[in-house]
């Protein structure tokens, strides 16, 4: 069957409207809601590196300690007893390991595979790492003299981290479907509401503009949606329409005759 035969399909005005105005507050969600969870992440993140670094930090005291009086950290007996103890009683730690300056491994609790650029990153700040299964901080021990000695380096657990940025993903994402699915109906509700009263309107200044141009009846309606000033206009309009009609109708009638 030709196109010519099939009848339009006329979109109605207050959905064509529903649909650019949902789009736009949808998209404002989205951007908040991911803004929320870059947010949470960082933070997230910071937190556990602030957490175990105090853990590092009392481990290194333990360690420069020692080294005061002239123990090594692998024959301090009580910097061995606070690693073990440190390991066990900290969440998420997997390992902790204390390297020398070149970046032979002395003391080791917990399972935790050499990295060669731990040897690479000794000096005089802290530093962080990654690999597939931890994140690391090392921090440096100095001896009395203020000489960096050697690192120690506590991994932890990188899955259960991305296990809890992952969780609050997935809440963000279902807020935002909620959100939207209610955002959707109350805002269909109002602009079907708005359109229909907008509809009213023009059909009654349709109406109005389509009257003969004698027919000088005031009509009298109210344009709650469109305004009085709107109103005003359309009945000035009216009235210069009439005026140029009649004079025109008079200059007709002058050269007839």
């Amino acid at each position: 069957m030709s196109q010519h035969f099939m009848p339009s399909i006329k979109t109605p005005l207050w959905v064509s409207l529903a649909f650019p105005i949902n789009l736009v507050i949808a998209l404002a969600l989205a951007l908040i809601s991911f803004l929320n969870y870059y947010v949470f992440e960082k933070t997230y993140k910071d937190l556990n590196v602030s957490r175990i670094t105090v853990v590092g930090r009392d481990l290194r005291q333990v360690i420069e300690s020692g080294l005061n009086i002239g123990l090594s950290p692998e024959s301090n007996i009580q910097f061995s007893q606070s690693l073990h103890l440190a390991k066990d009683l900290t969440e998420g730690i997997n390992f902790i390991i204390v390297i020398d300056d070149k970046g032979r491994r002395l003391l080791q609790v917990g399972e935790g595979q050499q990295n060669p650029d731990w040897a690479k990153k000794t000096g005089y700040s802290s530093w962080t790492s990654e690999d597939k299964q931890t994140y690391q901080i090392g921090l440096p021990y100095r001896n009395s003299f203020g000489i960096v000695e050697g690192t120690i380096i506590l991994g932890y657990d990188r899955n259960s981290i991305v296990a809890a940025t992952n969780d609050m993903r997935l809440s963000l994402i279902r807020d935002w479907v909620y959100d939207i699915i209610i955002v959707f109906i109350v805002t269909l509700c109002g602009i079907f509401l708005l359109v229909r009263t907008l509809n009213r309107e023009l059909t009654l200044i349709e109406s109005d503009i389509k009257r003969p141009l004698n027919d000088t009846d005031h009509h009298v309606y109210e344009l709650s949606v469109l305004g009085p000033e709107f109103k005003s206009g359309l009945s000035s309009f009216m009235k210069h329409s009439r005026e140029v009609a009649a004079d025109l109708k008079d200059r007709h009638g002058d050269h007839s005759l």
